[in-house]
């Protein structure tokens, strides 16, 4: 017998393709759901929000508490106020679109109004015209908020890509996810969405200009990602050129001597 007989390529395990794609649909929304609610959704709000109406209003209530964590955790602020808009009166408790858990931001924001409201002093509150009842007091995007979240985001959604990816070859082509080398489409997807993303993220951040120094980290990732698609293109057009130059080199057509 030839014991150097080649073996038959083992089948896939449907339960073991069933288990990444659960894994990366729950790192996929996880990460999509964390960068609509944490980043695009409030920049949606504060670019609508810099056409509405600068109102006054009064602050009803204002408090600092401490939430969560066995070190003592984040310190947040409350704040209710009072508004008029159209001879209609109003109380909100939006501060921010934002969902900060940034200490600093908290505690330097309730120092500043709770001064304003000891003293009787009105705040100016930014209204929707269309919708009364929204409203806003910080127009301002919480840059340390998005770049932590940006981070998160990426290593979350990248990370179901991976697994993702991994059940689409394991499916496919299962002896090349354990022996290797990988395909190029593992890299090229998550550098085309994390451009793509980036570039979405420039658009919305580009009217609150001049932005902090520390924002340059939120665009970090972009930039591997660019010089690989753009490396990516450059090895398909090079392809196609030479598939084209071989054709015509063997072309039926062309007489031979």
């Amino acid at each position: 017998m030839n014991n150097n007989a080649q073996q038959p390529a083992s089948k896939p395990s449907v339960g073991m393709v069933i288990v990444f794609c659960l894994v990366s649909l729950v790192f996929l929304s996880g990460g999509s759901y964390m960068a609509y609610r944490d980043v695009m959704q409030p920049l949606s709000v504060l670019n609508k929000a810099r056409a509405w109406v600068e109102t006054p209003s009064t602050i009803l209530q204002i408090e600092k508490y401490t939430k969560g964590g066995k070190s003592g955790g984040s310190v947040y602020m409350a704040v209710r106020y009072q508004y008029e808009f159209n001879g209609q009166p109003h109380t909100s408790e939006r501060f921010t679109p934002f969902t900060s858990r940034n200490s600093e931001y908290h505690i330097q924001n309730h120092h500043v109004y709770k001064r304003l409201h000891d003293a009787g002093e009105p705040i100016t509150c930014w209204v929707n015209p269309f919708n009364p009842a929204e409203a806003v007091v910080d127009r301002n995007p919480i840059f340390i908020n998005i770049s932590l979240m940006n981070a998160l985001v990426y290593l979350v959604t990248i990370g179901g890509l991976f697994f993702f990816l991994c059940a689409v070859l394991y499916f496919t082509n299962p002896e090349q996810l354990a022996n290797g080398p990988m395909p190029s489409y593992f890299f090229t997807i998550p550098a085309v969405l994390t451009f793509v993303y980036s570039f979405f993220l420039l658009i919305k951040l580009l009217p609150f200009l001049p932005w902090p120094w520390h924002t340059c980290l939120i665009f970090l990732p972009a930039v591997p990602s660019a010089i690989f698609c753009f490396h990516r293109y450059n090895c398909w057009k090079n392809n196609s050129k030479a598939g084209k130059t071989k054709t015509a080199r063997f072309s039926p057509n062309q007489t031979h001597p």
